[in-house]
């Protein structure tokens, strides 16, 4: 049984993520492939189609926000915090706690309030 102080170096695990996600990445391009999954759709896109819940409150804030800032630099902004929360707590431990807590209370609120709207 191994023990609890056993660990991976840090280059085998960078090593086993890049493996991961290289499998899972290709997976996904493969079953979308045999699937025949497409983008393209024949649809009307002059009228408003709702949008799955997860996305009500980036379709909400598209009807009153320009396109870049409510589709792509609002959530890369919210991603992005997400990602270097671990090094902004090295750096400014409380201040990058509450700046987590404030996006998930933003990325909540947007998500339930488009969905409560139902655009």
């Amino acid at each position: 049984m191994a023990s609890l102080k056993e660990f991976v170096d840090r280059k085998e695990l960078t090593e086993r993520e890049l493996l991961a996600t290289l499998f899972a990445t290709n997976f996904t391009v493969i079953l979308a492939l045999v699937l025949g999954v497409t983008i393209y759709t024949e649809k009307d896109f002059t009228q408003t189609i709702p949008a799955p819940w997860i996305f009500a409150g980036i379709q909400w804030l598209l009807q009153y926000v320009s396109p870049v800032w409510a589709g792509v630099y609002l959530p890369m902004g919210l991603v992005l915090i997400i990602v270097l929360f671990p090094y902004l707590t090295r750096i400014m431990h409380r201040a990058a706690v509450y700046l987590l807590w404030i996006v998930l209370l933003l990325i909540t609120a947007l998500t339930a309030f488009g969905y409560l709207v139902r655009i």
